[in-house]
């Protein structure tokens, strides 16, 4: 029973140490192609650099990022928290696509 507490304890921190960057600003230093899933070679979008993105989670080097509706797993290394130089920080995109089951009128 103490094993399986351990473990509990184990996975939660981890966990949150995954998920404390969920949320943040970054932005692209270079010119990036994601892949769709970590560790894949599914092509995914391309971001531009200085493009801001939210950073969603973080993956040992790997960082899944969304901006508007692009999303996609890139290079750790290729996102930043410090903005270029006279970029403004934008709050996030936010997309509506409206209630559940709605119907274009």
């Amino acid at each position: 029973m103490m094993r399986v507490a351990l473990m509990f304890v184990l996975m939660t921190c981890a966990s949150v140490a995954h998920a404390q960057d969920a949320g943040q600003p970054g932005w692209m230093t270079a010119d990036t192609v994601s892949t769709r899933f970590p560790g894949e070679k599914l092509v995914g979008q391309s971001f531009t650099s200085g493009t801001q993105v939210t950073v969603v989670v973080k993956d040992g080097d790997q960082v899944r990022v969304t901006n508007g509706d692009k999303f996609g797993w890139v290079p750790a290394a290729s996102v930043t928290a410090t903005p270029p130089e006279g970029a403004a920080s934008q709050p996030p995109i936010q997309v509506n696509l409206g209630p559940a089951g709605a119907v274009p009128q």
